[in-house]
C-alpha cells in the first residue's frame, strides 16, 4: 500500500502539505498558477477530523478526503459549487489515490468524533 506522507510547512500552523497536494497544484486552471508563483499559495490540507481532511487553497475549501480509522483513503472529492480552480482531469488524478495510507507526522493528534 502507497504511502503520502503529510508535513507543516510552518511550525505553528495546521496547513499540511503532501503529493497529494503537489498533484492538485498541477492541476490548477492556468488563471491560478500564478498565484503560486506570485504570492506562495498552494493547495494544502486541515485534518478537522478523526476520518478527514479538507481540501484547501487560500480562500475557499476546495474538497475533502476521507479516509478510515487506519487513516487509508476511502473516498476523494472535488467540490464544484463555486466552479472549480482545478483543470477537468483533477478529479481522476484524485481519484487514484483512493487505497493509499495517509501519514501524518508523529505527535499529531486527529480530532476524535465526538459521542
Amino acid at each position: 500500500m502507497k504511502e503520502i506522507e503529510s508535513v507543516k510547512k510552518y511550525k505553528d500552523s495546521d496547513d499540511y502539505f503532501n503529493e497529494i497536494t503537489a498533484m492538485l497544484d498541477s492541476h490548477l486552471k492556468d488563471e491560478w498558477t500564478s498565484l503560486i508563483d506570485k504570492f506562495g499559495f498552494s493547495t494544502y490540507m486541515m485534518f478537522r477530523r478523526h476520518d478527514g481532511a479538507a481540501i484547501r487553497f487560500p480562500g475557499a475549501t476546495r474538497g475533502s478526503v476521507n479516509f478510515d480509522k487506519n487513516q487509508v483513503i476511502t473516498e476523494v472529492m472535488l467540490y464544484t459549487d463555486m466552479g472549480t480552480i482545478y483543470n477537468e482531469s483533477a478529479l481522476e488524478a484524485l481519484k487514484k489515490y483512493i487505497g493509499c495510507k495517509l501519514i501524518i507526522p508523529k505527535g499529531e493528534v486527529l480530532v476524535e468524533e465526538a459521542d
